[in-house]
């Protein structure tokens, strides 16, 4: 396995980076999820504390990523991709040690910050990676990869939650994160591509007024569909869990049923 990621060509070994990074990314945020029936019961939450503890742990990977994308220019996305994980990983630490909720809500926030590097810069390193032939696909390929972890995170939920418990659980994965994290920082020269070059020159053309105006309002609509789209399925993923426990399912069942639905 070593030795094909070695004599693979760069740009697949910066793709199974990029991917890899979005597995375990997608898998800490995901974790949540089955795990939010237990944690309610445990902490003797409301409903409306179970939707705050969410929503603040997966609205806080947002906060900086456009911060991420300014401080890349000078690091470069390798780094930023790493520590970011290491971050929510330990995040995750945090929240398993939390005794009270106002204390699992705080960690939720800071853990949830590091979770801004992932998006905006995986795909910048791997489209960076590859020519225009094979962009696309490359493209879609780390996109995919957050699909996996979130499949596997209601596996590993059913794994260790019934006999552990939701605190060793998030403890488990984190302590796994920081170790797999770590561990790839000595991959960097097989795969890290640099610093993005920053493009300062203004092209000779410019925008028509017609032009711009319909380039803004594409901007627009694509971003009101993001949010709608993250709304209905953030409120959705909060609440299903509890729907399956109604019908008296246990949580390896809800674990499975998770796990095809993000299939």
């Amino acid at each position: 396995m070593v030795a094909f990621f070695t004599r693979a060509p760069r740009a697949r070994r910066t793709l199974i980076f990029g991917s890899t990074m979005h597995v375990w990314s997608d898998l800490f945020f995901a974790l949540m999820v089955p795990l939010l029936p237990i944690i309610k019961e445990d902490m003797d939450l409301s409903f409306t504390e179970v939707g705050l503890l969410r929503s603040v742990f997966n609205g806080a990977s947002g906060v900086l990523q456009i911060p991420a994308g300014f401080l890349a220019e000078s690091v470069g996305e390798f780094w930023m991709l790493v520590w970011g994980n290491i971050w929510v990983s330990a995040g995750l630490v945090g929240m398993a040690a939390s005794p009270i909720f106002i204390v699992l809500l705080a960690a939720s926030a800071i853990g949830g910050l590091g979770g801004g590097a992932q998006h905006p810069l995986a795909s910048s390193m791997v489209s960076r990676a590859y020519d225009d032939r094979g962009r696309s696909t490359a493209v879609g390929t780390v996109n995919f990869a957050g699909d996996l972890g979130k499949m596997v995170a209601p596996v590993m939920a059913g794994l260790f939650a019934v006999a552990l418990g939701w605190r060793a659980t998030m403890f488990i994965v984190g302590i796994a994160g920081l170790v797999f994290m770590f561990a790839s920082m000595l991959t960097r020269r097989s795969v890290d591509i640099g610093r993005p070059v920053v493009q300062t020159a203004e092209t000779p053309e410019g925008l028509s007024e017609s032009e711009s105006k319909a380039q803004m309002a594409g901007f627009i609509t694509l971003s009101g569909v993001g949010v709608l789209d993250a709304a209905v399925r953030t409120a959705a993923l909060v609440f299903l869990p509890f729907v399956m426990d109604a019908k008296d399912m246990g949580a390896a069942q809800i674990s499975v049923m998770l796990f095809l639905l993000f299939a």
